[in-house]
């Protein structure tokens, strides 16, 4: 619901900011900030929506004043989660390598120092 004035304006109604600015000495409005901030970049990691929700409870009290409560509730986005592939041994224990396959006894090679340009000369011819 927008509120015009006579020129046609647009008249924003503040009282919901100033409430969050004074409410809890500006607490309430400070949590808002930094849950914002930590919801965007989790969106941004992720890819997937999270969100804040504010509730305010207004409740009355003897005085003839409202006590104003509130409730920040932060959902973070849900990353995937990756899955893991094991194999079952004759044991049923879990194993990372497949114990039906064949283990090559593989062994680190030294490199051998190369003149490049014995090289390059064999090449040419």
């Amino acid at each position: 619901m927008q509120n015009k004035n006579s020129e046609g304006e647009i008249h924003l109604d503040s009282s919901f900011i100033t409430l969050l600015q004074n409410h809890r000495q500006g607490g309430a409005l400070n949590e808002l900030g930094q849950a914002l901030r930590i919801v965007a970049d989790a969106a941004q990691l992720t890819g997937k929506p999270g969100g804040i929700t504010l509730k305010v409870a207004i409740a009355p009290t003897n005085s003839g004043a409202v006590e104003i409560l509130d409730d920040i509730k932060i959902t973070m986005p849900k990353a995937e989660k990756i899955g893991s592939l094991f194999f079952v041994g004759e044991d049923g224990n879990l194993l990372r390598n497949n114990p039906n396959q064949l283990e090559m006894p593989l062994r680190a090679v030294e490199s051998v120092p190369v003149d490049v340009e014995a090289l390059k000369k064999v090449s040419a011819n």
